[in-house]
């Protein structure tokens, strides 16, 4: 273990520019951020190798928003500046696939068709709960203090000391790929299937008259299927695997994606509001654009093709 942290906010640039009431939510999220690392084990202070450096890390602040356009948490990640990395000492493999966007909306399909119900889940720190495959080392960044850390690094100039890591955190180059290889041995262990199709997704059953469907966007997960038992035993598999992850039986979001599912009529909508709007008033230029009907109103006169 590190030792105790300690967060000194005006050493925090990201936190610079913000009002009182923001700064002061942000710095509750830095601190949960902090303190779970600590309590995962995500690292301990070593002496860095002569030949070896360490690798810078950030803090990244963001307010995350519902499909909808409403708040739903203020989020802070301490992430590594992978860009400083060296293939061959800090990481090898970094291949990790990404879901299709046509796979989910696949999935979706398969789910009104058959009238079943679709839920999403969401991994807590699902980088932080894998262990690193190679030895890295980090410096904490401004404002992020820790005792032990700093007392080494007064009581003896050399060697250099900084933070090992033990997890892989955000931001470095093989961490998706870490995740990847943990979580296709769990799906495997549970008796899944991988698509040939699309590696990020995955069938248990006969995809007719029992069956459950998974599709992985990195943490994310969206899950359908007929058999309500196997969708249970898998929940509880997720559970006990990767800690208490987030799970809405009736998914109404999906990577920003509002989703309106009516299991009754069997009619599944999809839309996205938020992002429209957070485009519009990005690029400004798109708010001065007219509209026009699509289709064409019906009061315009069809042309003869003759």
């Amino acid at each position: 273990m590190p030792g105790d942290v300690d967060l000194k906010p005006e050493l925090i640039a990201e936190l610079k520019d913000m009002d009182h009431e923001m700064r002061e939510r942000f710095i509750k999220a830095i601190t949960k951020e902090i303190d779970g690392l600590c309590q995962l084990g995500a690292f301990r202070v070593e002496a860095l190798p002569p030949e070896r450096r360490g690798i810078k890390t950030r803090l990244v602040l963001k307010v995350k928003m519902n499909a909808d356009g409403t708040h739903d948490k203020d989020k802070a990640r301490l992430v590594t500046k992978g860009f400083m990395a060296k293939i061959g000492l800090d990481f090898y493999s970094v291949f990790s696939p990404m879901a299709m966007l046509e796979t989910a909306r696949t999935l979706l399909a398969k789910a009104v068709n058959y009238k079943c119900p679709v839920a999403h889940a969401d991994v807590p720190m699902a980088f932080i709960q894998q262990d690193m495959d190679t030895a890295t080392w980090i410096y904490p960044p401004d404002g992020v203090e820790f005792d032990l850390l700093n007392h080494l690094r007064e009581k003896f100039p050399q060697p250099k000391f900084a933070l090992r890591l033990m997890k892989a955190l955000y931001g470095l180059k093989q961490s998706p790929a870490i995740w990847n290889k943990r979580v296709d041995g769990f799906m495997t262990e549970q008796g899944f299937t991988r698509c040939t199709s699309d590696s990020c997704l995955y069938y248990k059953g006969d995809t007719i008259t029992k069956f459950v469907l998974v599709s992985l966007s990195v943490d994310d997960l969206l899950i359908t299927g007929n058999d309500n038992d196997g969708i249970k035993t898998f929940r509880d598999a997720l559970n006990s695997n990767f800690g208490e992850c987030t799970w809405n039986d009736n998914c109404s979001s999906f990577l920003g994606v509002n989703l309106q599912y009516d299991l009754v009529t069997g009619v599944l909508m999809m839309s996205c509001p938020g992002k429209i709007d957070s485009l519009l008033a990005k690029y400004s230029g798109l708010q001065k654009l007219t509209s026009s009907l699509v289709p064409y109103a019906t009061t315009f006169k069809k042309i003869d093709d003759s």
